[in-house]
């Protein structure tokens, strides 16, 4: 096919051609600049690029080759070319010894030329630069993942299978029909079947079918997994991934594992494409790609990951190729070596008749034991380095065995809430496309009610009896090898855990935690707060839990629903306290709030406790006074400042705060969260809504004035792994370091303190003036019937009407509700930042956020308020 008037006007591209012994191979060379090679596969050609080129021929050398037999390169019979995988590989590479690319690529890739086009990179890798990934694979297939029968039909050489694909077009012309969700336009259809217009035009077509390696005796295996086996020398680089999610061929399973293999890439998938995602989605692929390109500037020079500094206290080695070792997993071996026969576990059992409890425990030694033996039952399964694997387990001793030992062998897990809610629990987990799944019964139930959710999940492991499904249990893992198994040699930079986000002000978004920041935040808290080996902590957030071991302390596991602190039976809280000589604790305010109460009502004194950890929302002056009468004199209630994200972040004693800060709080100044820890840099800069792409010292607040807090330091993630645009809006780039945006507004004092002044999505924006939440809720939050206080704002910004939702203390019966509000409205008034506010609405309880029972949903109380306004 040599004529291109039928399409030209889609196609306006100047054809070249390169010699391959005697075969014309055709490439478009369009443009000038950074050099992009996109890589075509079955059975597209050169055309399916067609709206990519032109994008990105302004700013780029746009390089696209036709395979031989494909688009306007020639169609040989078998004895002129031999259509195998390696030679496609040799041509890719002779296209670019002949244009002399020797460095600053960027692959883009599709189908079967994502395993041409990393092969060809893996054979020239300091070329290349970044990647892009459009429904592809470039390694064996998946495992859970089988080749669909209608390919297997055409795989094998037959009379049939010949006479539909070259003689009936059935391959190219299907797939004008099924690898497209919204359908092509005729003209668009034309294009792409132009090449294949006879019999013998159609032959690669076949021969690309005949030539997936399923088994080692096929030609392209060894091609193929020597692919598989080096792709992650290409890891590194900067890569988007843009998957049609209606692909039948190239499904989540593949995706899957591109995400293992790229763990860092960006992923957008798009519901309503199909294979042919640049048909399907081309007005939103084309400015990502455009994006992506322009935010990865070829010629920046790649600085050392912050995650990859190790400080003192870190637990790591020198790997044999110069880079540091480090897995989260060594300290659990290192305290077992150090403390064997120190518990490590302790929990109650059971309870006696008089109510006393009976505790069982593991010790360290037995701990790293057991984590071993489920370390090989899991590997032994199929579970490897990089793979996400869903854990939904209540916190207890297989809670600790499981998470250690996916750390141990290098495997991602993926923690998540249940609290939040089944609809956005599945389709969070959906987003992470892990390929194992480890749970209780109940959680089984879960995947087996939503299959599609958890499609990718080929390896299944039940805590406890299976119902019915397939998979190991917990126990046949742990019976088998009982050897020390080798600690994968995971860098700072590899993922370590993917945890969720509460979504208190939006989404719930999967946070990327790196081994580096693991170790950081292992080694911060130790340093800040003085913890030491022997230490017994009573853990009453599950995922705080996990400090435990790395930092040589004995968790005693809580008897509560860790989704309901606010709930909890304090009685529980103080005897596991008792029994067990507890010194540490970290517990949310409304748990606090809770035992405190119960603590001042009962006198008790728990003369054991010397450190008290609360975060996860401001813990009210009152409460923290409350909870200090029980302790004694030298110990401390830490309120440190963080989020998943980045913990922490800064951190101020309960002294200080009834001491001096709390005054000034009660007027209006904001919550002082204290000093930035050793590590953390943290800045205010202006308030905005819209991604900030790089740093500059000129975004900075001068200090006192409120802005929006953001942090750098080890012990801040730089990515989400399932939300792009949070991605956007939350990092700001500044050479190889990330800031994080807390999503928080707040300033500095002149004593350096850190003042938090309330969510940044929570301001009301008022025609007089931005409110922001801390200042203003502490006004009311000093009656004495108030239990808690909410600022929201009615209306659309800058327009917006200040509304107090008021909730009262427990207890209180709501009597004399407008003398309340008068008197109320009466404080606002008094003080300038308040005077705005004319109306107040009582709640009658606040909805709160599952993981700490604290953080008030102000996009509840929003809605709420202006339907009582109408």
């Amino acid at each position: 096919m040599r004529d291109k008037s039928a399409f030209t006007h889609l196609y306006p591209f100047e054809s070249r051609f390169l010699d391959r012994n005697g075969l014309r191979y055709h490439y478009l060379d369009e443009g000038s600049g950074p050099p992009v090679l996109m890589v075509h596969g079955n059975p597209t050609w050169s055309f399916y690029y067609r709206a990519l080129v032109k994008a990105l021929r302004g700013t780029h050398r746009c390089i696209v080759p036709d395979h031989i037999g494909c688009g306007l390169s020639d169609k040989p019979d078998d004895t002129k070319y031999r259509y195998t995988l390696a030679n496609r590989v040799h041509d890719l590479d002779a296209l670019l010894t002949h244009l002399d690319i020797t460095g600053d690529l960027t692959l883009v890739v599709h189908d079967w030329g994502g395993m041409i086009g990393l092969a060809a990179a893996l054979r020239r890798p300091e070329a290349v630069r970044r990647l892009v990934i459009l429904n592809t694979g470039a390694f064996l297939l998946p495992a859970g993942k089988r080749l669909p029968l209608r390919l297997g039909l055409l795989r094998t050489p037959n009379p049939l299978a010949t006479l539909a694909v070259c003689g009936l077009n059935a391959f190219a012309g299907a797939a004008t029909w099924m690898a497209t969700r919204k359908g092509l336009s005729s003209d668009v259809k034309a294009g792409l079947l132009a090449p294949y217009d006879n019999w013998e035009n159609r032959r690669a077509t076949l021969r690309f079918v005949q030539d997936i390696p399923l088994g080692p005796k096929h030609p392209a295996y060894a091609t193929a997994k020597w692919t598989d086996e080096n792709l992650h020398r290409l890891a590194a680089l900067p890569a988007l991934i843009c998957w049609g999610d209606g692909d039948f061929v190239f499904d989540r399973h593949f995706l899957a594992e591109f995400r293992r293999r790229f763990p860092l890439a960006e992923v957008h998938t798009f519901s309503d494409a199909g294979h042919y995602v640049l048909e399907d989605a081309a007005d939103r692929v084309v400015p990502l790609v455009e994006d992506f390109l322009r935010r990865h500037p070829i010629g920046r020079v790649a600085g050392r990951d912050p995650c990859g500094q190790t400080g003192a206290g870190s637990i790591s080695n020198e790997s044999t190729s110069g880079g540091v070792v480090l897995n989260v997993a060594a300290h659990l071996r290192d305290t077992a070596a150090r403390q064997p026969d120190t518990p490590a576990i302790v929990w109650a059992r059971r309870r006696d008749a008089t109510g006393r409890a009976d505790y069982a425990q593991v010790t360290f030694g037995e701990l790293d034991r057991e984590t071993d033996a489920v370390a090989h039952g899991l590997s032994g399964i199929g579970v490897t380095p990089g793979m996400r694997v869903i854990v939904m387990v209540r916190p207890s001793l297989e809670f600790f065995v499981i998470t250690f030992a996916l750390y141990k062998i290098g495997a991602v897990p993926v923690l998540i809430d249940p609290g939040m809610g089944k609809r956005r629990m599945v389709a969070c987990l959906r987003e992470v496309d892990a390929q194992a799944f480890v749970g209780i019964p109940l959680a089984h139930l879960l995947r087996v009610a939503h299959r599609r959710a958890f499609m990718t999940c080929h390896i299944r492991v039940t805590v406890g009896g299976r119902w019915g499904w397939s998979g190991a249990t917990l126990d046949e893992l742990r019976a088998g090898v009982r050897s020390p198994f080798d600690i994968a040699p995971t860098r700072p930079e590899d993922p370590a855990a993917i945890i969720f986000t509460t979504g208190s002000t939006g989404p719930p978004k999967g946070v990327l935690f790196q081994h580096g920041v693991f170790d950081a935040q292992v080694r911060i808290l130790r340093e800040h707060f003085g913890i030491r080996p022997g230490e017994i902590d009573l853990p009453t957030f599950p995922l705080f839990a996990l400090f435990d071991p790395a930092l040589g302390m004995t968790a005693v596991l809580p008897e509560m629903d860790p989704t309901r602190p606010a709930q909890v039976d304090p009685t529980k809280i103080i005897g596991a306290i008792r029994d067990r000589g507890v010194t540490h604790m970290f517990g949310s305010p409304a748990l606090l709030d809770r035992v405190g109460r119960y603590g001042e009502a009962h006198g008790v004194l728990l003369p054991t406790l010397r450190r008290v950890i609360s975060a996860g929302a401001p813990v009210p002056p009152v409460t923290l006074e409350r909870f200090a009468r029980m302790l004694p004199d030298e110990a401390r209630i830490h309120t440190p400042y963080g989020a998943t994200e980045a913990l922490p972040v800064a951190s101020i004693d309960h002294r200080e705060i009834l001491g001096e800060t709390a005054a000034k709080t009660g007027q209006g100044a904001g919550t002082c969260v204290g000093r930035p820890v050793s590590g953390a840099t943290v800045q205010i800069i202006g308030i905005s809504d819209e991604p900030i792409e790089t740093w500059s010292d000129g975004l900075m607040n001068p200090r006192g004035e409120v802005g929006e807090i953001v942090v750098r330091g080890p012990m801040a993630t730089r990515r989400y792994c399932t939300d792009e645009t949070a991605n956007r809006l939350a990092k700001i780039r500044d050479g190889a370091d990330v800031w994080h945006r807390m999503g928080d507004v707040g300033y500095f004092d002149e004593q350096g303190r850190l003042w938090f002044c309330g969510r940044k999505a929570h301001r009301v924006i008022t025609a007089e003036g931005v409110m922001f939440t801390e200042p203003v809720e502490a006004i009311f939050n000093r009656h004495p019937r108030v239990f808690r206080s909410a600022l929201v704002g009615v209306g659309r910004p800058p327009d917006q009407q200040p509304v107090i939702c008021i909730e009262l203390q427990p207890g209180d019966s709501g009597a004399g509700v407008e003398q309340l509000t008068h008197a109320l409205l009466a404080v606002a008034a008094a003080h300038p930042h308040t005077r705005t506010i004319r109306k107040v609405l009582i709640h009658p309880g606040f909805p709160v956020d599952i993981r700490h029972n604290s953080k008030i949903f102000r996009e509840k109380l929003a809605p709420w308020a202006e339907e009582r306004l109408r």
